[in-house]
């Protein structure tokens, strides 16, 4: 191949040139020489009035229950798509060891125009372990189309179901 490259006339090396300067100057400006469409993602508008919070700021469930159900409010009918992320946090209670009292649940709600309320699901474990009453939160953040409002962060709390010596 290298002698073929060699004996190639010369023009295939002023081809070869054109290239290689076309591919420097890609890698050094990047995709700006050619413009993007970008995605339209609705902006967070304090103007707009609308919040997005919890309905309660702590919940109680029991460890044998399986799950909690939380319910995540919008103030009011939107005609845009409203969005807003959430995740749990462990306290005393952890979603990751040999102990687990509940699953861990991360996401995005995504309120359709219309809509003002939603239900997150949290499954909660049975570990078969004697323990104290444990706790973690939930916390909402990052509205799309709206303001995080108050209560943004809730506490629940799993009562233990083991019968402790």
């Amino acid at each position: 191949m290298v002698r073929q490259l060699a004996r190639a006339p010369w023009w295939v090396w002023s081809v070869l040139s054109v290239v290689v300067i076309a591919l420097v100057l890609l890698a050094v400006m990047g995709s700006s020489l050619w413009p993007r469409a970008e995605a339209q993602v609705p902006n967070p508008d304090p103007d707009s009035g609308l919040v997005v919070y919890l309905s309660a700021s702590n919940y109680t469930v029991g460890e044998g229950d399986g799950q909690v159900v939380l319910t995540v409010v919008l103030s009011a009918a939107s005609s845009q798509t409203v969005t807003v992320d959430y995740a749990t946090r462990d306290g005393s209670a952890v979603a990751v060891s040999c102990l687990r009292d509940y699953e861990h649940t991360e996401g995005t709600l995504v309120f359709a125009p219309g809509e003002t309320a939603k239900t997150l699901v949290i499954n909660i474990i049975d570990n078969n372990y004697c323990e104290p009453t444990e706790s973690f939160t939930l916390e909402l953040s990052n509205a799309q189309g709206a303001s995080v409002g108050s209560p943004s962060v809730c506490t629940i709390t799993i009562l233990d179901d083991e019968a402790c010596p």
